[in-house]
């Protein structure tokens, strides 16, 4: 800011000096000798630039942060990379915070962060699967398929229940937030799953299939 005052302070000391007036109306400087004249759009044109100054000062105040570090990648928070404990899952989730509404931004955050569990349940649920197809001998069954498709796609769009925050970070104009749920609360949400549709599939073993289910919660994060 410091050097656009100095730039127009600089101007106005040329015009005063060359005896110049500045003709506002067509934006053309020309001599004359109306000394008052030309010292009253002199404060004029200071005025204007005090106020473009300022509004550019203004300006740089409210702009985002940056949402890439140094490095150039994308700036996340310390605990980004960090995984879960076994007997938990955990999703991650972000959104930009607009008008300095933050609870808008943890909304949508936290349900991108549902989305995120859901679709590492949904992964779990399809290992799952091949599991048991490779046991039972019903991969090419067209029953089993339709069957596997509809539970997967009611994992995918189930609402979670259960999930809770555990971690929360401002970094730039953008809110992160991580959810955690148990990996108990997974496997009964998935044999409600299995009872519901189960009607569609009426070879389906439950418990072999939740036996296996277990295995593969039982899994480390990757």
């Amino acid at each position: 800011m410091w050097k656009i005052f100095k730039y127009f302070y600089k101007t106005l000391d040329i015009l005063n000096k060359k005896r110049y007036t500045f003709n506002i109306k067509n934006g053309v400087l020309y001599e004359g000798p109306n000394f008052k004249e030309r010292n009253m759009k002199k404060w004029i044109f200071l005025a204007a630039t005090l106020v473009v100054a300022l509004a550019a000062a203004g300006c740089g105040t409210t702009a985002p942060a940056t949402q890439v570090d140094a490095q150039g990648n994308f700036a996340t928070p310390e605990w980004f990379d960090e995984l879960p404990p076994q007997t938990e899952i955990w999703g991650t989730g972000s959104a930009q915070i607009r008008n300095n509404n933050i609870q808008f931004a943890r909304t949508d955050a936290n349900n991108a962060a549902l989305v995120e569990i859901a679709r590492q349940i949904d992964s779990t649920v399809q290992a799952m699967f091949t599991d048991y197809a490779q046991q039972a001998g019903t991969a090419d069954n067209p029953n089993f398929i339709l069957f596997k498709e509809n539970v997967s796609r009611t994992v995918t769009n189930q609402k979670i229940s259960g999930a809770t925050p555990i971690k929360q970070k401002t970094v730039g104009n953008t809110l992160w937030v991580r959810l955690s749920l148990s990996k108990a609360d997974a496997k009964k949400a998935v044999e409600s799953i299995f009872t519901s549709e189960a009607a569609q599939y009426a070879e389906f073993k439950k418990d072999q299939a939740l036996q296996l289910l277990d295995a593969q919660l039982a899994k480390p994060a990757q």
